[in-house]
């Protein structure tokens, strides 16, 4: 990884972010109609190909939603959901719920894309205003697999 951060700026990166996850919650919250609990996010300054080796998780089946941080700061978000909780989310979201991963169609898909949208651009509005920078997001990508395999 080309950039360092301090202990100070991590701490206030994750500040902001939790603050952002804190404003998705409420966001998502309102798109479904119900409470929605956003847990405090990992973040994990390094490169992309290491997640999966600093989640413990590279042989375990995940649903990923992928986006780009693009402007004045790059890098790579990356949403992590256990199956059955994309595949809950996915029912919520559009109505027509699923019993199982596998089942997902690209409508399914879709939804969690634009979940991750909200998620993103909430957390990047925040890191935003709070670093005075232009942040934008790249459209976001899913998938399922082994979490290892997807990030490769």
């Amino acid at each position: 990884m080309d950039t360092q951060f301090s202990l100070f700026q991590e701490d206030a990166l994750k500040e902001v972010v939790n603050i952002g996850a804190g404003n998705a919650s409420t966001a998502l919250s309102q798109l479904v109609n119900k409470d929605v609990d956003v847990f405090v996010p990992k973040i994990f300054f390094d490169t992309i190909s290491k997640v999966a080796d600093y989640l413990g998780e590279s042989e375990k089946v995940q649903t990923v939603i992928l986006l780009k941080m693009l402007g004045d700061i790059t890098g790579s978000v990356l949403l992590i959901f256990p199956p059955e909780s994309a595949v809950k989310l996915t029912g919520l979201l559009t109505n027509n719920p699923k019993e199982k991963l596998q089942e997902l169609d690209e409508i399914d898909k879709s939804a969690l894309c634009e979940v991750g949208n909200i998620l993103t651009g909430t957390c990047f509005s925040a890191l935003s205003k709070f670093l005075d920078m232009s942040i934008l997001q790249s459209v976001p990508g899913t998938a399922s697999d082994m979490l290892g395999s997807v990030i490769n």
